[in-house]
């Protein structure tokens, strides 16, 4: 985690993450990615289990990077523009054994299934 996240290391309270109007203090990001990864483990998601992020302009996006990081899950990136096609082409290929969305409404549906809103 200290390599990977030196500013979570020893979290001071600083701003570190900002999208839009949005903020994230270290304490903040580092809290809720915890739980983001507790989240994870009591849904059985195990280290190694490929989890699907929905990439949306949402603090809870990084959320769900940083917290499979810290669940030493293998994070496969979605673009939401992506088509059916190419959600099939992911679902067959990495099979992520769950997706998470900031904003599930605007996750489309398809072949990798209902995102799950992050928690």
């Amino acid at each position: 985690m200290d390599a990977l996240f030196p500013c979570l290391a020893h979290p001071d309270g600083r701003t570190v993450l900002t999208v839009g109007d949005a903020s994230y203090t270290d304490r903040q990001l580092l809290a809720a990615a915890r739980r983001h990864a507790e989240a994870l483990a009591r849904a059985g998601v195990r280290q190694g289990d490929r989890v699907g992020v929905w990439t949306q302009p949402h603090l809870g996006t990084v959320v769900a990077l940083v917290g499979g990081a810290l669940a030493g899950v293998v994070t496969v990136p979605l673009n939401p523009r992506l088509g059916e096609r190419e959600c099939s082409h992911i679902a067959a290929d990495a099979a992520p054994r769950c997706c998470f969305a900031a904003r599930p409404d605007e996750a489309p549906e398809g072949p990798l299934g209902r995102a799950v809103p992050r928690r």
